[in-house]
């Protein structure tokens, strides 16, 4: 069972090899899941508002987030930090993809 958020989790992306997942949930955080261990490897946390879904590009170690905060942001899932934010959206970022090969989120 991989506890820890403290809010409603609303995304899973889960690579079955590495055995590891990416969740993001209500309480603006998105955490980095070893499912081997059931441990939490890291806590990304840059949002302001719940993060609505995520996405992984597991090969390149890359993820994209949406918020309630209006944002989709870039992570580096190694360092564990948003490199990119892309803010000016008029609503909540309720679904996101990437897809690094063609180098869009």
């Amino acid at each position: 069972c991989l506890e820890g958020h403290t809010g409603a989790v609303c995304s899973v992306s889960a690579e079955w090899r590495s055995e590891r997942a990416l969740s993001a949930s209500y309480d603006s955080d998105l955490r980095l899941w070893d499912m081997g261990t059931d441990q939490c490897l890291k806590t990304l946390s840059s949002h302001v508002g719940s993060v609505c879904s995520a996405d992984v590009d597991w090969a390149r170690g890359r993820a994209v987030s949406g918020s309630v905060d209006h944002t989709a942001k870039l992570w580096d899932l190694e360092a564990g930090t948003s490199v990119l934010t892309m803010a000016g959206h008029v609503g909540p970022v309720w679904a996101v993809s990437i897809d690094m090969q063609g180098m869009q989120a």
